[in-house]
């Protein structure tokens, strides 16, 4: 049983926010939309998806 608290205060630990996580948040959305915009005449419709599962990924691990 301890193994399962031991993963989900890994998981579940709400981590300090500090300026430098907000920044980088802020940098992960602008990099990912900038991305979208550029691609996006091009008719990319997955690329949009894969962009935004990417941002996702990065702004969850900050």
């Amino acid at each position: 049983m301890s193994a399962i608290r031991f993963w989900q205060s890994i998981m579940f630990h709400a981590p300090v926010l500090t300026r430098n996580r907000i920044r980088a948040a802020y940098a992960v959305a602008v990099t990912a939309d900038a991305l979208q915009l550029l691609l996006g005449p091009l008719g990319w419709a997955f690329a949009d998806e894969i962009i935004d599962i990417v941002a996702m990924g990065l702004a969850w691990r900050l």
